[in-house]
């Protein structure tokens, strides 16, 4: 009932005051006079009554997070459907599904639901309040409408209460139906902890809460840092059941420890909350970490030599982890591959720099720089050496055809905007961009035939190759690789290019038809042609032995990578190595400039000698401190701060065949250690203030306590709490930052978020590039597997005051 103009019911008090004192005879008369005048001020008003409307708007929310079980998940789809079928025509629905983050289900404006396809982009977590304010958002004001929530009871993150009463508020009810989780039969491990504060070589005690719903046999495992799991078998009582190791860390760093309940004879109705971790952290100086093809070479005795702490190992991908870089304060790449720290521990290293977390020193021969396939990685913009060639027409002419796979495989998704031909066609054109322009380039399609993209001609001759090179498309069958080779060499053969080159791109798993290859590949060596392969996969897939053994046969390379990402970085090394001139395999004098001085005292204007070099350019803002005196006067070193970090990149081998005179030098140690030791990050180390940190559900709180009888504070402005949030499922990270607040005069406070299957990479910014870091954390499991009975029964209060 609503009322335009109440202002006028006033004059019901004239109206009603006349009909009392000037009475009718009839009484009945009198009633009819009052009910009239009554009805007439009404109208006045603009009395107005809404009536029910099969207008209306509902709007569907559906839990997709990792606790929906099968059951739930079915039924929710089966809800949806029918209320799609029951709705009046004249009414609207839309449908949102919600997890961490959410994704429109059914559009506003669309007429059909088709299922639950969105892709959520944030599974772990239930964020019933986002969730609830994103409907409200989407309801017109006035408009008649109900939201309908499905899913366990369960959220994650802030409590709901808040959304709930807003929707009441604005009069839209929420209705609920809830598929509980079953936890009359789950086993879970409620808590794996360690003490804080530890200090390298302490023994300490790990504990372990685990709950059970009955009594039950169960096998402990227990694994550290990765290695071999030890193993017990336990029995679990009803309730909750402690157990306790000992351990100790040799080493100031941190390690990772896993810990996985298996019930006998009792099927477990929520496995996510079965398997836990921890991170335990010893505290105490930060190491050197030196990661190099020879891990006891000179370099790592002599850095020792100069009382530094040194790790050195020969690295792999695996290694790259966020915890055992935290050990560190410094990484010194000598002479390493980019291959040999992957895509991935690339990614996670540019982030430590950035963040000021770690130092990176680059050194190196033939598998450094643009040579070790660093030209279009992510370290690339860290480098304080340019490694973008310049246009020089001294250089040999080379020819090169690349063959790509443009097989159905191809067309599969990589991320929500580029598929695998996508990103082999940018490492193609990648290679375009590379060559001079009196350099000839091929590009040919292959499926079951080759498709010229581009003829055989010189690049600046072809106007238009690259938007020609980015439209390839997906064809369909699997790569021939016999034809893709004989059509490459029919176009090769006829160049009379001092190179060339062939690259095959095929996928390591659907390669067909390869024909008498060995006798193509034999004529083509005898030719002096080279050929390269790179394929989409790993060396274990099933076309991996045939795409090896053509790289072998023909003097080339053979390149893998589960990571379509990386195929751009990969067309670039592989025209590096055959095409472009980036190592000087020449001895050359280097001669010392004044900014030297800020490395090691007494270098300005020495000269040392070197048996090789990367050639590389300087970059602006870098401080340049060695050049070669030959004919490229090249940069040989510089050095430079980049974000919260420090970096240093010298284009000599310090350890190695092309090391030279370099190695015998009395410069090169105190040269050597001065450029590790200013990469090396340094902690704020005032006892003016000290910072803890403690896990509350999904959330780091962080703790800075001051001296009460400080004279001053030990910071300009107020303090940054920063963190860096790496996704070990997507190996992505994000970026936290949030100040400081003040909670009393002497404590300072802030919050972090931390996510499923992140690692948090927690730091206290000071300002003057003062930063003290904090050990990492992470969640023992998602919080969606942590399962509170009560939720439900909240929800079920909340929805009733809609």
């Amino acid at each position: 009932m609503l009322l335009e103009r109440p202002i006028l019911l006033i004059l019901l008090v004239p109206i009603l005051a006349l009909a009392f004192y000037r009475p009718l005879a009839d009484r009945v008369s009198q009633w009819l006079r009052v009910c009239l005048y009554i009805v007439l001020v009404l109208g006045l008003a603009g009395l107005s009554v809404r009536l029910p409307s099969k207008e209306g708007l509902c709007v569907s929310l559906v839990d997709r997070s990792p606790s929906m079980q099968r059951d739930a998940r079915e039924g929710a789809i089966s809800s949806l459907y029918s209320l799609e079928k029951a709705r009046p025509p004249a009414s609207s629905s839309y449908i949102l599904s919600f997890a961490e983050s959410i994704q429109w289900e059914k559009l506003p404006g669309s007429s059909t639901f088709q299922g639950l396809n969105a892709w959520i982009n944030q599974p772990d977590g239930s964020n019933v309040s986002l969730a609830i304010r994103t409907a409200l958002g989407v309801i017109p004001e006035k408009t008649p409408a109900r939201i309908l929530l499905l899913g366990d009871g369960q959220w994650t993150g802030e409590d709901p209460r808040a959304a709930f009463e807003q929707a009441a508020l604005r009069g839209i009810p929420v209705d609920y139906r809830f598929w509980r989780m079953n936890g009359a039969s789950d086993v879970s491990v409620v808590s794996l902890s360690a003490p804080t504060g530890l200090r390298a070589g302490e023994t300490f005690v790990l504990q372990a809460v685990v709950r059970s719903p009955q009594r039950v046999s169960a096998r402990l495992r227990l694994r550290r840092s990765g290695g071999a799991w030890l193993e017990k078998e336990v029995q679990l009582l009803r309730g909750l059941n402690r157990f306790s190791w000992q351990d100790s860390l040799a080493k100031a760093g941190t390690v990772r420890y896993e810990l996985h309940v298996e019930p006998q004879g009792l099927e477990d109705s929520v496995p996510g909350n079965n398997l836990a971790r921890l991170l335990v952290t010893a505290e105490g100086p930060r190491r050197i970490l030196l990661l190099s093809e020879s891990p006891s070479g000179n370099l790592a005795r002599l850095l020792r030599n100069t009382n530094m702490d040194v790790d050195s190992i020969a690295p792999t991908p695996a290694f790259f982890q966020p915890e055992v870089l935290h050990s560190y304060s410094c990484v010194i790449l000598e002479n390493v591959p980019a291959s040999h720290l992957g895509q991935t521990g690339m990614e996670l290293l540019a982030e430590q720099v950035r963040t000021g977390k770690l130092g990176l020193v680059m050194t190196g021969g033939k598998s450094a720089f643009a040579n070790g396939g660093y030209y279009r990685s992510p370290l690339e913009d860290l480098l304080p050496l340019s490694m973008v060639q310049r246009r020089e027409e001294r250089r040999a002419r080379s020819a090169i055809v690349i063959a790509l796979d443009r097989s159905g495989s191809m067309g599969a998704p990589v991320s929500a905007q580029l598929t695998k031909m996508d990103l082999a066609n940018q490492g193609t054109a990648e290679v375009a961009r590379l060559l001079q322009p009196h350099d000839e380039i091929c590009v040919l399609a292959v499926d079951t035939e080759p498709h010229e993209v581009l003829p055989l001609a010189p690049v600046k001759d072809q106007p238009g190759a690259e938007a020609k090179i980015l439209s390839i498309e997906v064809g369909g069958g699997g790569i021939f690789i016999y034809k893709a080779l004989r059509e490459a060499s029919d176009r090769l053969l006829a160049s009379t290019a001092n190179i060339r080159h062939i690259v095959l791109f095929a996928d390591a798993s659907d390669s067909e038809q390869p024909g008498d290859y060995q006798e193509l590949l034999q004529e083509l060596t005898k030719a002096g042609v080279t050929v390269s392969v790179i394929g989409l996969g790993s060396e274990n897939d099933s076309d991996a032995p045939l795409l090896l053994d053509i790289a072998a046969r023909a003097n080339g390379t053979c390149y893998f990578s589960e990571d379509a990402s990386e195929l751009p970085r990969l067309f670039a090394e592989d025209t590096f190595q055959v095409a472009l001139k980036a190592f000087i395999e020449d001895p050359a004098t280097a001669t010392f400039t004044q900014a030297a001085e800020t490395i090691a005292p007494g270098l300005a204007s020495a000269q040392v000698g070197v048996g090789g070099y990367n050639f590389c350019y300087p970059r602006d803002k870098a401080e340049n401190v060695l050049f070669s005196q030959d004919e490229n006067q090249a940069p040989l070193c510089a050095f430079w701060n980049i974000g919260l970090g420090r970096v240093a990149a010298l284009a000599v081998e310090a350890d190695g065949q092309y090391t030279g005179a370099f190695a015998t030098s009395p410069y090169a140690p105190g040269f050597l250690a001065g450029l590790v030791r200013w990469c090396t990050t340094g902690e704020d180390a005032s006892q003016e203030y000290a910072v803890t940190s403690e896990l509350r559900g999904n959330l780091l709180h962080l703790e800075m306590e001051l001296d009460p009888e400080r004279t001053r504070d030990p910071f300009e402005g107020r303090p940054v709490a920063q963190a860096s949030s790496w996704d070990e499922t997507r190996h992505a990270h994000q970026e936290y930052t949030t100040d400081f607040q003040w909670t009393t005069p002497d404590r300072l406070e802030a919050d972090l978020p931390l996510a499923a299957n992140h690692i948090l990479l927690p730091q206290v910014l000071l300002g003057n590039g003062k930063l003290r870091s904090l050990p990492p954390v992470t969640l023992p499991y998602s919080p969606e597997f942590l399962v509170d009975d009560s939720m439900p029964e909240r929800l079920e209060q909340y929805a009733r005051l809609t």
